[in-house]
């Protein structure tokens, strides 16, 4: 086997560095002043409406009982992984990610574990993830599945055409017997989609568009998208995970009520697009056992200070992992899907390790026996007192922007929020804005150079860059 990329401090697109983007918490948003006035002007014209997906795609949910659960699986280790970079735990014993009994022997514990597929990371045809791909397949027992993770960051930055390179994937295995499929239809991840590098005057989405369409423009396939902002990348994916599992809304393990809750409204977003647009859009809810990438961070940052600052999810001896899941599974997601099954750069596997022996695999079929026992309605979580959340939608109102919606007339004519608030760039200067479902934005300079507005969206004001 070829060595896999050593990290390279500093490089997006390397292994264990190339995540961190989406594994860390959000950076939080100025603060929309509680007592904003609004300038509403008169509408010029009738408020365009959320556009409808570009192919809603058959019905998805409630199929593939039992409920399936994956992981994601990091095929690209070499000696040199275990020697170069600095990790947080070590496997019993190193290994190499080509050799026939690792491979099995991963296999096998996934599967003992109630693990249905492995998500394994895809660099592009001809790679070592690639020939590891396919010698993955092969491996797989009955009941035992594999799909790509789509490394758009790392397929990109070696030059290769994204299109082409999806052409290779559906032509060379999607036909074989151990590929996951969903409904039928053959199942690829996608991890970096605005690494696309939409050209100018599109966005992502609208770049994204033009490959599926040359690809697979009868939505035959099933694509998943990693976004914490999935209703724009509904227009051409099928449906969305969190490669974080929310972990920046829980960082610890008692954080139960706020993961849960934001679980839930990841899943009441898909419900409501699915609901506003006859659409099937599937929620992939992630589960973590905890995180630690700040000895690899630290390396990286001495020669690249731009490399962002490591965190820590501390296990909390398994307690982390068994909330992880819980609140994953009362959201009723889709899916659920494991982070990660062996990413030792990350510090968030689940397989055997020096420091916790086989505790993780051992704690897994309980966590999925739950996810896949779990029925009726949807909990009803506890929001805080100046918080306003809309289940219909799953987005919330708060501050200045919840004081102007409560006036007398206003909640009615803007409807529902289908975003939270967000940052965008709008004629060169830096707002913090909310879309409503009837047509509306409301934008607060973050300068304070100018009133908050109230705007009336017309149908180009819709295609918005994803967070």
């Amino acid at each position: 086997m070829t060595d896999q990329p050593t990290p390279r401090p500093g490089t997006a697109g390397s292994p264990g560095y190339d995540r961190r983007g989406v594994s860390a918490p959000p950076p939080a948003l100025p603060t929309v002043p509680a007592d904003t006035p609004v300038l509403a002007a008169p509408d010029a014209a009738a408020p365009a409406a959320e556009p409808a997906p570009a192919d809603a795609g058959p019905t998805t949910r409630g199929l593939g009982a039992p409920r399936p659960v994956l992981a994601f699986f990091y095929p690209w280790y070499a000696e040199a992984a275990w020697t170069q970079p600095p990790m947080s735990d070590l496997p019993p014993a190193p290994y190499l990610s080509d050799d026939e009994p690792v491979m099995r022997r991963q296999v096998s514990q996934a599967q003992n574990a109630a693990i249905d597929a492995f998500v394994s990371s895809w660099a592009g045809s001809g790679s070592d993830t690639d020939k590891n791909f396919a010698r993955l397949l092969d491996r797989c027992p009955d009941g035992f599945y594999a799909c790509p993770y789509f490394e758009t960051a790392l397929i990109k930055g070696d030059g290769r055409d994204l299109a082409h390179e999806l052409v290779q994937l559906r032509d060379q295995y999607m036909s074989h017997p151990r590929f996951f499929k969903f409904g039928d239809r053959p199942v690829v991840f996608f991890w970096a989609p605005k690494a696309i590098g939409a050209p100018p005057g599109q966005t992502s989405v609208q770049a994204w568009h033009a490959i599926r369409q040359a690809v697979d423009p009868q939505a035959a396939q099933l694509w998943n998208v990693e976004t914490k902002d999935p209703e724009p990348w509904f227009e051409v994916f099928d449906g969305f995970h969190l490669f974080s599992a929310a972990d920046w809304a829980a960082p610890t393990a008692d954080d139960f009520a706020p993961l849960l809750r934001t679980n839930l409204s990841f899943r009441q977003r898909a419900d409501g697009y699915n609901t506003r647009h006859g659409a099937h859009r599937v929620f992939a809810a992630g589960v973590r056992p905890g995180y630690n990438d700040v000895a690899i961070r630290a390396q990286q940052r001495a020669s690249d200070p731009t490399v962002p600052e490591g965190y820590v999810r501390d296990r909390a001896d398994g307690r982390y992992y068994q909330m992880s899941g819980t609140a994953a599974g009362q959201s009723q997601p889709d899916w659920i899907v494991i982070t990660s099954f062996n990413e030792w750069f990350e510090g968030s596997q689940i397989e055997p390790s020096v420091s916790y022996g086989d505790l993780y695999l051992s704690l897994t079929p309980d966590l999925v026996d739950a996810y896949r026992a779990v029925t009726g309605p949807l909990p009803v979580p506890q929001w805080p007192p100046d918080v306003r959340y809309f289940p219909e939608t799953g987005h919330i109102l708060q501050r200045g922007f919840l004081s102007y919606w409560n006036q007398p007339g206003v909640g009615a004519k803007l409807g529902p929020p289908v975003t939270d608030e967000i940052g965008q760039t709008l004629g060169g200067q830096n707002y913090v804005v909310q879309y409503f479902l009837k047509g509306y934005r409301l934008q607060w300079n973050t300068s304070g150079q100018e009133p908050t507005r109230l705007v009336t969206l017309g149908p180009n004001d819709w295609n918005r860059e994803p967070q």
